[in-house]
């Protein structure tokens, strides 16, 4: 079905000197320079569907049946294409891809009016990959390409209507990203996709940071948030981070100092009811970091909000002494009442501080605070993603403490 418009487009493809030069219609588009390898701003609609010999289909049908031979001719583990929309924030440049009607336009609109994006393409992008780099560009034929050569990529984001776990947003794994994938490619066949799929396989292990939202799950200026939050948290990560640890016990001791052995955390945000306590240990750590991590590495803090605006991760380690145990409950449980309350008290901080970090809980009983730290901020104008929080119990694994 598709043979005659490959025919065409392969006729008036050149290869030169291992570029792609794209010629559709009786237009070639040059690069700029000598240095852009990928050049996919094609000539407008009337002139790309002109030379496609297609009696009776309509005009979008022929448009996307001619990119779609477009992507099948030069997949390779080079050159890939998405069906996503390539939008520029603070010069830093993402593809929103998902599958037809999802809300692709309208979520890049958004932020086109909450911070200042612009939208280069629209529908349907190529990407080339050069050793690490990634870079993109417009296969859509349109009249207006707002951009004349590839762009960086900093991150892509997949809107999805498949997840079931009830998640704001996450990093798919291996299985999830090929479902990903045949989502975003769904109007393919199953050959088809296999060749569009292809490249972002192969490519996984380097691509740049990405992904997925579940869309049309909540409202839509929920989803429109949480894409801002995320696209937000891709382009301010850094290599190195700065933690915060509130509640100096035992087991915030020992935490606190591990952290701030670790070669990517900067800085340890100490905060305990008792002041005295976090400035004793501040003193004592920084007295006892390595020489690679010689200086103010151990910083106390008279209250909690500034914790959570110094940091970009903090641990509840927090142990409520105040209030007897209940003796009766397990373990585990015998502080539940006050820590639900302290709990209580930081879901407000959070809130009033916008914070937009990932929290830790290791105080009992996990399970329930974590979810309790969570849902109490829900009610709120500034609530807290599903990403953003985790239980974890006793042990810290340092691998998600870097996220």
């Amino acid at each position: 079905m598709l043979q005659p418009c490959s025919r065409t487009i392969r006729d008036k493809f050149a290869l030169h000197r291992g570029r792609m030069h794209v010629c559709l219609g009786r237009v070639l588009i040059m690069p700029r320079s000598s240095s852009v390898a990928l050049i996919t701003r094609l000539a407008s609609l009337r002139q790309a569907t002109a030379s496609i010999a297609i009696e009776g289909m309509e005009v979008d049908k022929a448009k996307k049946r001619a990119r779609l031979a477009v992507s099948l001719r030069y997949t390779s583990n080079h050159i890939g294409f998405l069906h996503a929309n390539l939008i520029v924030i603070n010069g830093k440049h993402f593809l929103i891809a998902g599958s037809s009607g999802i809300g692709k336009t309208g979520y890049a609109e958004y932020l086109c009016k909450t911070v200042g994006a612009e939208v280069l393409a629209n529908d349907w992008v190529a990407i080339e990959c050069e050793g690490t780099y990634f870079y993109a560009s417009d296969l859509n034929f349109a009249d207006n390409m707002r951009h004349p050569e590839r762009c960086l990529l900093a991150g892509v984001i997949f809107l999805t209507s498949t997840d079931t776990l009830d998640r704001d947003a996450y990093v798919p794994n291996e299985q999830e990203f090929e479902a990903l994938l045949r989502e975003t490619f769904d109007t393919a066949t199953e050959k088809e996709f296999v060749g569009l799929a292809s490249f972002w396989l192969h490519n996984r292990s380097n691509l740049p940071p990405f992904a997925a939202i579940p869309a049309r799950r909540r409202a839509e200026a929920y989803t429109a948030e949480t894409l801002r939050r995320v696209i937000e948290k891709i382009s301010t990560s850094s290599k190195t981070i700065e933690v915060g640890v509130i509640g100096i016990g035992a087991i915030g001791t020992e935490l606190a100092f591990q952290l701030g052995q670790l070669s990517f955390v900067n800085k340890v945000h100490l905060y305990n009811r008792t002041s005295n306590r976090a400035k004793g240990y501040a003193l004592d750590m920084n007295h006892a970091v390595t020489p690679t991590n010689s200086g103010k590495v151990f910083v106390a803090h008279e209250n909690a909000a500034e914790v959570f605006t110094s940091s970009s991760v903090v641990f509840l380690a927090f142990r409520d002494e105040s209030l007897p145990p209940l003796a009766e409950l397990p373990e585990r449980w015998q502080k539940l009442p006050s820590h639900l309350a302290i709990v209580k008290q930081y879901a407000k901080i959070i809130h009033d501080t916008n914070f937009s970090g990932t929290i830790f809980v290791i105080t009992n009983p996990v399970d329930i605070l974590t979810y309790s730290c969570y849902a109490l901020t829900q009610t709120d104008d500034y609530a807290l993603r599903t990403y953003q929080v985790y239980g974890i119990g006793l042990e810290v694994d340092a691998a998600r403490a870097s996220v």
